[in-house]
């Protein structure tokens, strides 16, 4: 009698414990929070792209109000909320509204912003239409990791990415180089910008920091190459076969193999039409002969 009065406290308990516990850990999921309060947002910005991607983001966890802070707790419409997010149909238009953003990654990022600060884009000024931001890189809602195929730092997007603010010459040299070919055939070993250049942390050439300072150049090689011989790196960089004055020696190759693809099929060109004039001269002696042997 005792040992099933136990076991019918038990079973009271469990019925009493699980359904707390389980509310307690859905509170406690910082995903589903944040889904619950940007449920409220949607509302209002129910077909913007960014629904969507966001959700499955890094920043999943985050609500919207967690980077876009100004706007929370004002109504629309308010002079405050229109002051602190200039809008057109929701998309924020004003660069010095995103530094505002931008400064908000940067609380979270400590390691990220010391390591910018220093840098070629984190010594720009930051009021400067030209300063670098980290949505400019990394994008705004939809931020994935380096690893996904998504991300705008993947290997693959990485040297687009870059392009958007660097000469695009730069980026269609590296498309034509061994590193960009290897990548977009899917090599995971070829180098990308920030093999050698450095993710945040990027300097300047003449700084005797820098990756790609030409002191520094065979090392930064020798991360993935054997021995850092100082003849390795050397030679013109970011060149394609059309650019005759940084290339040189690029350029003859191209014109050479030009040359021999176009010796090439004008000699099967010749052959062709002489081997297609051959069995048109043959089919014809032969209908003539078949010709005259039914009429005699």
């Amino acid at each position: 009698m005792r040992g099933r009065f136990v076991l019918f406290l038990m079973a009271v308990s469990l019925l009493t414990v699980l359904p707390a516990a389980r509310a307690r850990a859905a509170g406690e999921d910082p995903i589903a929070e944040a889904a619950a309060a940007n449920r409220r947002c949607l509302t209002c910005h129910p077909g913007e792209p960014f629904a969507t991607t966001y959700q499955e983001s890094n920043h999943k966890a985050l609500a919207c109000v967690a980077c876009h802070a100004s706007v929370h707790g004002q109504p629309a419409g308010s002079v405050r909320a229109e002051a602190a997010a200039p809008t057109q149909g929701g998309i924020a238009l004003t660069r010095e509204w995103s530094l505002g953003i931008d400064r908000t990654c940067r609380t979270c990022h400590e390691d990220a912003d010391r390591a910018l600060a220093g840098s070629a884009h984190g010594t720009v000024a930051a009021g400067s239409h030209t300063a670098v931001q980290c949505a400019d890189c990394h994008g705004s809602h939809a931020i994935f990791k380096a690893s996904d195929p998504r991300a705008a730092v993947s290997r693959r997007n990485v040297a687009t990415t870059c392009g958007r603010c660097h000469d695009p010459k730069i980026a269609e040299a590296y498309r034509y180089s061994f590193h960009g070919s290897a990548v977009k055939l899917g090599s995971r070993r070829a180098a990308t910008c920030v093999d050698c250049h450095g993710g945040h942390d990027i300097l300047p050439q003449v700084s005797p920091a820098s990756s790609v300072n030409e002191a520094n150049l065979p090392g930064t090689c020798a991360r993935c190459h054997v021995k850092p011989r100082a003849n390795f790196a050397r030679g013109p960089e970011h060149t394609t076969i059309h650019q005759r004055s940084t290339g040189f020696p690029l350029w003859v190759t191209w014109k050479i193999f030009l040359a021999i693809i176009l010796l090439d099929v004008t000699q099967n060109a010749v052959l062709i039409t002489l081997e297609l004039l051959r069995q048109w001269r043959d089919a014809s002696h032969t209908a003539a002969v078949v010709g005259r042997e039914s009429h005699d």
